[in-house]
């Protein structure tokens, strides 16, 4: 969320008026995003430049895009290949991703632990009867651990012998993947399986009676201001839910905050908090540290940590390098598109540690640790100096990032330099 800034020049109110305009502040969301240097959100401007210089040379293959969003605030964006913010773009898997929203938009979490079967009577008796199969529920196909036959990278998407393409050709989406035969019981083994992404469209059919593009123009796009976007529709107009979805760059920005907001979007709630934190809930973890939620990939925060010990990357991944990364611990939100379709570059997916390692500015006078400089840190400075809050106290990040005037101790001079920071901003 961004701090504050209207109010900064009422610094005569009590610094219970300041917390109460901070928390306000902090709750509006602008209509359209605003543009700001990257320094007044705590980014540094060269490392920017410096990516944006690497992936116009080609360093990263053919890149479309790259947005980065902190606070709420749009601190960089660039296009490449003739490709503008207009633009609609086909983001492929992350579509898996806002295909989780909607269905933790119309599902209860108890709900999760039905069985599948059940909710497409019109399909029985299935092909291939599997007491696995009866034994799947919703929560394995959401984590793609159904256990159905099924390897989607054994061969290239367009080679006729891939199970998604097969699936893409058939004259019954449902069918298909309600028929295929199982290989694993269900919640013991991941497979990446986009076919499981198309039940879930089914289940938003059964469960609504509409269409996911349906629900998704009206309970998703249309509060976050998505006004232009395209849904790919299959066989019977079912919604392409694995992999068919448009959007522009700022509008796939817009979702990633949403997430960032835990579901909260100009004062609706529109995807329960609940539903996002039981989603990057690691499902699956892998030998590369990377795991596997609800529709969700997720990746450790820093590099080479330890799965789960520390914070996540969310990611929302589609082919050829359609990304939003939601980082949750640096308030923070970025996106790319891109068209390596052949998988020949080390996209931006393989340096996002190191760019968000390089990219993070410590603010001066950010006692809070929260990554702003805001009238929250004058409180506690405030209480500092008064005695009542000392390093054991975890409100207060130290060492103190609060010593403006470089003395090694927090003073009334730090209290006077940060009224005059806070004034500017």
């Amino acid at each position: 969320m961004s701090p504050p800034r209207q109010g900064h020049l009422k610094l005569a109110a009590a610094l219970i008026g300041w917390v109460v305009l901070l928390t306000e502040a902090a709750a509006q969301v602008p209509s359209q995003w605003s543009s700001v240097a990257p320094e007044a959100v705590g980014l540094d401007h060269i490392v920017l430049d410096a990516y944006h210089d690497a992936i116009a040379r080609g360093d990263f293959g053919p890149v479309h895009s790259f947005l980065v969003i902190r606070h709420g605030r749009l601190a960089a964006e660039h296009y490449y290949h003739d490709f503008d913010a207009d633009t609609l773009h086909i983001v492929y898997s992350v579509t898996k991703s806002v295909t989780s929203a909607l269905v933790g938009m119309v599902l209860d979490r108890g709900e999760l632990d039905g069985l599948l079967l059940p909710h497409f009577p019109e399909y029985a008796p299935v092909a291939n009867p599997d007491p696995r199969k009866d034994a799947i529920i919703l929560a394995d196909v959401l984590a793609m651990r159904a256990g159905f036959d099924w390897n989607e990278f054994q061969y290239p998407y367009t080679d006729a012998r891939n199970p998604y393409r097969q699936l893409m050709a058939s004259p019954d989406w449902l069918e298909f993947m309600l028929d295929r035969r199982m290989a694993y019981w269900p919640g013991t083994v991941f497979q990446y399986n986009s076919g499981c992404t198309i039940l879930l469209s089914g289940l938003l059919l059964h469960v609504t009676g509409r269409q996911a593009h349906d629900l998704a123009a009206e309970r998703l796009f249309a509060p976050l201001g998505i006004s232009r976007w395209d849904w790919s529709l299959g066989a019977g107009g079912l919604t392409d839910t694995g992999g068919g979805l448009w959007l522009r760059p700022r509008d796939m920005a817009a979702f990633g905050q949403l997430y960032l907001q835990k579901g909260a979007w100009r004062g609706q709630q529109l995807v329960p908090a609940s539903w996002i934190a039981e989603s990057m809930i690691r499902r699956s973890t892998f030998a590369d540290g990377s795991g596997y939620g609800y529709q969700w990939w997720l990746l450790p925060l820093e590099a080479g940590a330890a799965p789960g010990a520390g914070p996540d990357i969310w990611v929302a991944w589609g082919w050829g390098g359609q990304h939003i990364f939601v980082v949750p611990a640096l308030d923070l939100v970025v996106v790319s598109t891109a068209g390596d379709y052949n998988g020949q570059y080390e996209g931006l997916v393989n340096h996002i540690q190191e760019f968000l390692a390089e990219v993070i500015q410590p603010p001066d006078g950010d006692l809070t640790g929260d990554g702003v400089t805001d009238a929250l840190d004058l409180v506690v400075l405030a209480q500092v100096l008064a005695g009542n809050i000392g390093p054991e106290d975890p409100l207060c990040a130290w060492p103190p990032m609060g010593d403006l005037n470089g003395n090694s101790r927090l003073d009334a001079v730090d209290a006077t330099l940060l009224r005059q920071q806070l004034i500017v901003r």
